[in-house]
C-alpha cells in the first residue's frame, strides 16, 4: 500500500486521524511534509506535500480559506492535516465545500499529536517505500535469521516466515510428509506429522518430476513448491498455500535466499529427533 492520504487517515500508529473533506482524492500519493502556518508560502510547494498545519490564519476570512485549499490544490499537494480545536473548533463550512468540490482531502490530526512526530511516521513509511529489492529481501533474511539464531522452534520459523510473506506456509520432508506449519492453518487441512500433504497420486508425480528436473520451483494446485537441498540431497520441501497469486518477485527471491537456512534446519531438526530416539532406547547411557 502506497502512502496515500487514505494510509493517513486510517494508519493505527497514530490513531484518531479522521477524514473531514474530499475523499475522492484519498489515493493522492504523499511525497513530503511541510509544516505551514502561513499562506504566503503555498508558492514554494512542489507537489504531492502533506501540508500540517494549527489554522491559525484561517480563523475569521472564508475568502481566505477557500483560497487556501484552491492554491493547495492547484499546487497537486496530496492533502492536508489539519489539528482542531486550537484555534478552530470545527472545520469552516466554506473550507469543506471547496475541499470537496475539488476532491482534496482534509483529515483532522489529533490536538495533543506533535507535528514533527507526525513528519517522522510519514517520511519512515515513504522510506520503507523506496527501498530497493535488495534492501527489502535483505531485511527480510536478517529477520528470519534472527529468529533461527536464537534456537527457535520450527514453528516460530514458519511463523516468521509467514508475517514476512503473508502467506501460510507447509514444512515437509523430502517424501512429501508433514513435519510442521505456521499459522493460519489453511482452509480444509488437517494435517498430520509424517503424513503426504498432497494425496499419493500428485505426491508421485511431484516427487518424479523432481527425480527428472530437479527443479528450482513449482507450481501446483496446492501451493508453491520450493525444494530445500543439502547439495545434491534432497532434504524437503517448502509449501506455500492460500494467498499465493500475491507472489511477487521480490518474495520468491526472498524464499530462495533462505532455502539454505532452512537446510540446516532440517539437518539439526534431525539430529535433534535421532537423540530423542537413542534417549528412549538407551536411557542408561544419558544417566549421570
Amino acid at each position: 500500500m502506497s502512502t496515500t492520504m487514505d494510509w493517513l487517515a486510517t494508519q493505527q500508529i497514530m490513531p484518531n486521524f479522521q477524514w473531514i473533506a474530499g475523499r475522492g482524492g484519498k489515493d493522492n500519493v504523499i511525497t513530503g511534509v511541510n509544516i505551514m502556518d502561513n499562506p504566503d508560502t503555498v508558492r514554494f510547494l512542489i507537489g504531492g506535500e502533506l501540508i500540517l498545519s494549527t489554522g491559525y490564519f484561517l480563523i475569521n476570512d472564508d475568502n481566505l480559506r477557500r483560497n487556501f485549499i484552491h492554491d493547495l490544490a492547484e499546487k497537486k499537494c496530496a492533502g492536508l492535516g489539519i489539528a482542531l480545536k486550537r484555534y478552530l473548533d470545527k472545520l469552516p463550512k466554506a473550507m469543506i465545500e471547496e475541499a470537496d468540490r475539488l476532491n482534496f482531502p482534509i483529515i483532522s490530526v489529533p490536538f495533543e499529536q506533535n507535528f514533527a512526530e507526525i513528519s517522522m511516521m510519514v517520511y519512515r513509511r515513504i522510506l520503507k517505500e523506496e527501498m530497493s529489492d535488495t534492501e527489502t529481501v535483505y531485511q527480510m533474511y536478517r529477520r528470519l535469521n534472527e529468529v533461527i539464531i536464537h534456537e527457535h522452534s520450527l514453528r516460530d520459523t514458519l511463523n516468521t516466515i509467514y508475517h514476512l510473506i503473508e502467506c501460510p506456509v507447509i514444512l515437509a520432508n523430502n517424501r512429501l510428509e508433514f513435519l510442521e506449519r505456521s499459522y493460519p492453518v489453511p482452509q480444509n487441512s488437517d494435517f498430520i506429522e509424517n503424513q503426504l500433504i498432497f494425496d499419493p497420486k500428485e505426491t508421485e508425480h511431484i516427487l518424479h518430476d523432481y527425480d527428472n528436473k530437479h527443479f528450482q520451483v513449482t507450481t501446483r494446485p496446492g501451493g508453491i513448491l520450493f525444494p530445500i537441498r543439502d547439495k545434491d540431497n534432497l532434504l524437503g520441501f517448502l509449501c506455500f498455500v492460500d494467498n499465493t497469486e500475491s507472489f511477487s518477485t521480490n518474495k520468491y527471491n526472498f524464499v530462495f535466499s533462505i532455502l539454505s537456512l532452512l537446510a540446516i534446519e532440517l539437518v539439526n531438526n534431525t539430529l535433534k529427533q535421532q537423540s530423542n530416539l537413542q534417549k528412549q532406547l538407551y536411557p542408561q547411557h544419558f544417566i549421570r
